[in-house]
């Protein structure tokens, strides 16, 4: 039975609502799902009869943006709670505030300091395209379309346009996005974002956070930790805050040196439950819900799915 416990919708920064989340479920032929948005959550009723005809279990869920004092970023799911409370609800409306402003000042820069091509070409933003009369601020992954409307001018032998998964890429410096476009941009060095965070936002402990999911009957875990390079040590002192599952399967657990076997091993070890989905956000040819798709340097593409057998968090929330 195919599973995916880590779907994003128009609730946060999905590019479907739930209702066609659902849709894209059912065409998949997944049968237990839930939608994880970020900093948001909600008991929608508007699709139940929808998921009740095509036999599809949804776990309530949410994702969680959190901190360490170190700096580093992680995010923390919560499923199986039939609300979250008023604390936690008060965290998300002022991380929402907090992210908005953050990204805007964000795009300020990027309208200073334009992107700047080996050819010395210069790419720049209109101010007035970022803040579009009737409408304060936007929230991140709406100026990456603002953006990539502007940056599909780029032009690279290798890169012969820009797409929007591109510019929403280099908002956020997502893995690989320098390779791509190294030859080609001037200020896009060091592994970091074009335009940096002048604005920090500072995130609920995750001893918080754990606790207020466990008090409304949730399962927290710790998402995708392969893309934040999380390993044994960082897992066990997350375990320690109370983190009680692990999301082993991940596509994005298969980098940085890490494995979805090698996140196996540790769940196992340190007795965690074991959680996956794929963080689907939209279809594409890599980008399937409840499978887990692979490409390779030389081209070859592998894809597993998600089966419920595989999910122990399942035996707790089922």
């Amino acid at each position: 039975m195919k599973a995916d416990l880590h779907i994003h919708s128009t609730c946060s920064d999905g590019l479907l609502t739930r209702k066609e989340g659902v849709n894209i479920a059912t065409m998949s032929k997944a049968r237990i799902i839930s939608f994880t948005d970020h900093n948001f959550f909600v008991r929608d009723t508007t699709y139940q009869e929808l998921l009740r005809e095509h036999g599809i279990i949804e776990i309530p869920g949410v994702e969680v943006s959190a901190g360490l004092s170190n700096g580093r970023e992680l995010h923390i799911t919560g499923h199986g709670m039939e609300d979250v409370g008023k604390d936690l609800q008060d965290y998300f409306l002022d991380y929402s505030d907090k992210k908005s402003f953050q990204t805007e000042l964000r795009c300020i820069e990027s309208v200073r300091n334009p992107l700047v091509l080996r050819n010395g070409q210069r790419i720049s933003v209109e101010f007035e395209e970022l803040f579009k009369e009737g409408k304060e601020t936007y929230f991140w992954n709406e100026i990456a379309y603002v953006l990539a409307v502007k940056y599909n001018k780029v032009k690279h032998e290798r890169d012969p346009i820009m797409s929007i998964k591109d510019a929403r890429d280099l908002l956020v410096a997502e893995d690989g996005i320098h390779d791509k476009f190294k030859g080609t941009i001037i200020n896009l060095e060091n592994e970091q974002r074009i335009w940096p965070v002048t604005f920090k936002i500072e995130y609920m402990p995750v001893s918080d956070i754990t606790s207020y999911i466990k008090d409304y009957g949730g399962i927290p875990g710790l998402a995708h930790p392969g893309e934040q390079k999380f390993g044994q040590e960082d897992i066990e002192m997350l375990a320690k805050e109370g983190i009680e599952a692990l999301e082993v399967y991940s596509p994005k657990n298969n980098r940085h040196g890490f494995t979805i076997e090698g996140y196996l091993k540790i769940a196992q070890e340190l007795g965690l439950l074991i959680s996956g989905g794929t963080d689907f956000h939209y279809s594409t040819r890599d980008h399937e819900l409840g499978v887990i798709v692979n490409r390779a340097e030389d081209g070859s593409v592998t894809r597993s799915t998600i089966t419920r057998d595989q999910l122990t968090i399942l035996d707790r929330l089922l």
